[in-house]
């Protein structure tokens, strides 16, 4: 499968991580939060896909994605944020050979806390 679909990727590859699965496997959506969601959550987000080709074709799919970890207390988004990183980065799965955390970023919106990070992809 090409980049087109890594939010799916993304998602089952955190779900493999117990500390997630147990604090939000009703709750990672992919780009928009149900109405009724519940806290903790996490919202996948695919900013930018940008092919790498050669007179052969595509070589690989260079992919910017967003993950915003959202929770009702600091501490709580941040250790769902370290898991994560920790789950993802410098990891290989799925056909994805490279991922990098480019930045990442606190906020306060509406009641809840939001660790936004931006990881780079290569698949």
């Amino acid at each position: 499968m090409s980049g087109i679909s890594i939010i799916k990727d993304i998602r089952n590859e955190l779900l493999k991580n117990t500390y997630i699965f147990e604090t939000v496997s009703e709750g990672i959506f992919p780009y928009v939060v149900e109405e009724d969601a519940i806290y903790p959550f996490i919202v996948l987000k695919k900013n930018s896909l940008i092919p790498s080709y050669t007179k052969d074709g595509v070589v690989a799919d260079n992919i910017q994605i967003e993950i915003n970890v959202v929770a009702d207390s600091y501490i709580k988004s941040i250790n769902i944020a370290e898991a994560v990183r920790l789950q993802l980065e410098k990891k290989r799965f799925n056909g994805i050979f490279n991922v990098e955390l480019l930045n990442n970023s606190d906020d306060f919106v509406g009641d809840a806390y939001v660790s936004k990070m931006i990881f780079k992809l290569t698949k």
